[in-house]
């Protein structure tokens, strides 16, 4: 065997021990950056931070379209890192991730804008405009348009009798436009009493206004409602219309007329059916309202008397009435009832108490002639029947008895 098989026999040998050798480093070396990618990989973090307008806010992070929070693992290669909120406009950036650490530092979201477009018409005396972070309030203003932050808006319009309040949403790149415009008139309120007051009501009792004629009244919405006027304790109630874009005029009238009570004597104090004391006579009541008007009058030591009036408008009824005295209406009842009875002694004293409160009246003094004379005739029967018993009884054989008999028998007749 030569040299060269020699040196052949001994590089296998020398190959056989060292190939174990070989394959123990390889497999060290392995080990070893498997070991150094787990460390490194462990430190390979994404930081980062989110704010809006300088103020630290709670936005959505994603890493390769999967959530992602700061100080996450996150792996090597290239990806897509993204940050989205509702009122920011959307931040993302590919990057290529490598071992170690990788500080996004503060991302500021710039804040989404739209356009906000209110119109008043007619302006508004107050125009208030409220948002989480923007906010505006205008006077007699006709509207603004304006960039504002995304958000929902409350737009509140007030006029003297009509207010709303509308919620409005303002979207990134668009414009939210709201138009407030009311259907309102104005209505003139005039009377013929310049000093009567009047109240201005919904038809569900709400007071619109309230004060004296004349009086005009603006920026009433359109639509119906209740007028109240009220002139020294008389009322009237009415249902007003407005239409829009005009002025309604709207007159009131209180129709008086009036009433003069006399009567003889005077003095005599005037009630209503209600026991509402109203006077004493001579009286003239002025502003009565149209229709029938019911009073008693009283006075003591006289009957009452019942008075029914008509009034009508610009007219004066009048009432004129003697007095009944009450001792002569008793004296007459007494009267009657002792004629009834034919006590015409009794019916003389009670008919000369009735003249005595009303001498000369025609119906007591037709009473006392027809007592008077009823009286003797009464009186005369009576002195016929004494005479005629004092007759019998002094000579009893002059008158047949049958004759006695018959005779009429009114001794003791009152």
């Amino acid at each position: 065997m030569g040299k060269s098989g020699t040196t052949e026999k001994h590089s296998r040998h020398l190959l056989r021990i060292l190939r174990p050798l070989f394959w123990w480093l390889i497999l060290v070396l392995v080990l070893f950056g498997i070991h150094t990618h787990q460390r490194l990989m462990e430190k390979t973090r994404l930081n980062f931070s989110v704010s809006m307008q300088g103020q630290a806010i709670d936005a959505a992070a994603t890493f390769d379209g999967k959530p992602a929070f700061s100080g996450q693992n996150i792996p090597l290669g290239s990806h897509t890192f993204a940050v989205t909120h509702p009122k920011g406009e959307p931040y993302s950036t590919n990057m290529f991730i490598w071992y170690g650490e990788h500080d996004l530092g503060a991302i500021d979201l710039k804040r989404t804008m739209g356009t906000l477009s209110v119109t008043a018409d007619p302006p508004a005396p107050f125009l208030f405009i409220r948002g989480p972070e923007w906010r505006v309030t205008l006077t007699n203003s006709s509207g603004l348009t304006t960039s504002v932050p995304t958000d929902q808006y409350t737009v509140e319009s007030r006029y003297a009798h009509w207010d709303r309040a509308y919620n409005v949403t303002v979207f990134a790149g668009q414009t939210a436009s709201w138009r407030i415009a009311p259907r309102m008139g104005a209505v003139r309120l005039s009377c013929n009493q310049p000093d009567a007051a009047f109240q201005l009501l919904t038809l569900d009792g709400r007071q619109v206004e309230s004060g004296r004629f004349p009086s005009l009244i603006t920026e009433l919405p359109e639509g119906s409602y209740k007028l109240i006027a009220q002139h020294h304790g008389h009322e009237r109630e009415q249902t007003l219309a407005v239409k829009a874009e005009a002025t309604n005029e709207n007159p009131v009238e209180f129709k008086y007329g009036a009433a003069d009570l006399e009567t003889e004597p005077a003095g005599a104090s005037v009630e209503d059916g209600d026991g509402r004391a109203w006077g004493v006579t001579p009286l003239n009541l002025p502003e009565l309202l149209p229709g029938t008007l019911q009073l008693t009058l009283h006075r003591v030591g006289y009957e009452p008397v019942a008075v029914s009036l008509e009034i009508t408008t610009n007219e004066t009824a009048t009432f004129h009435t003697n007095l009944i005295s009450t001792s002569y209406t008793g004296g007459m009842k007494s009267t009657r009832a002792f004629m009834a009875e034919a006590n015409y002694a009794r019916a003389l004293q009670a008919v000369g108490d009735a003249l005595f409160a009303k001498p000369g009246d025609a119906e007591a003094l037709t009473l006392q002639r027809e007592a008077t004379g009823l009286g003797k005739i009464q009186r005369a029967k009576l002195c016929v029947a004494l005479s005629a018993a004092i007759l019998i009884s002094t000579s009893p054989s002059r008158f047949p008895l049958h004759w006695m008999q018959t005779q009429p028998q009114h001794v003791g007749r009152k």
